[in-house]
């Protein structure tokens, strides 16, 4: 019953908005608990039959940085990539990546992630295609955009803490002020 109790009242009395500001303050203050366990990166790769048209005109979409192009890039997907992911602003674990796109001769996913910006590769089904805008290797710090719902969630566990603590003191104290309390001493 008692916590039935403290969720209903943390529940009325938690502020849940979160600035960007905390979130940085956060991060920037605890720096060192966001580091890196794995590669991580971000871009757009990219599944195709190697029975769709156009091919070249698709490379050269990928390859380009003008947006039109990326629009034109999106249309090509939607009618003939097997799978697509196209936000390249979402970090990724490189595995998951290197689980749809079937890297199997990467032997040092840091060097690999270092060296290519563009990569390409086909099997006898497929043409798999993968253009990396940013990375960041094992052991380095993770970017805030990565790690900020964590913060979000940790920074919202602190507020439920603290306002738990506050009601426990709180009838401590009034329990105190009307002399509401017996103290038992065992013997």
């Amino acid at each position: 019953m008692m916590h039935e109790f403290e969720k209903i009242y943390v529940s009325n009395k938690i502020n849940t908005d979160i600035s960007e500001q905390e979130i940085l303050d956060y991060y920037n203050a605890n720096l060192q608990n966001f580091e890196l366990d794995q590669n991580i990166a971000r871009g757009i790769f990219v599944q195709v039959s190697r029975e769709a048209p156009k091919i070249a005109r698709f490379r050269s979409l990928l390859r380009s940085n003008r947006p039109d192009d990326f629009e034109e890039l999106k249309s090509y997907c939607y009618r003939f990539a097997n799978r697509a992911h196209l936000e390249d602003s979402a970090w990724l674990y490189f595995s998951d990546i290197t689980n749809i796109i079937p890297l199997n001769d990467i032997k040092d996913e840091q060097a690999f992630l270092k060296s290519n910006k563009y990569h390409e590769i086909s099997d006898e089904e497929y043409y798999y295609f993968l253009k990396i805008s940013d990375y960041r290797l094992q052991t380095e710090s993770s970017p805030l955009e990565f790690v900020a719902d964590e913060i979000r969630k940790i920074l919202l566990h602190k507020r439920k803490v603290a306002i738990v603590k506050e009601l426990e003191e709180n009838i401590y104290d009034h329990a105190i002020k009307d002399e509401d309390f017996e103290v038992y001493i065992e013997q």
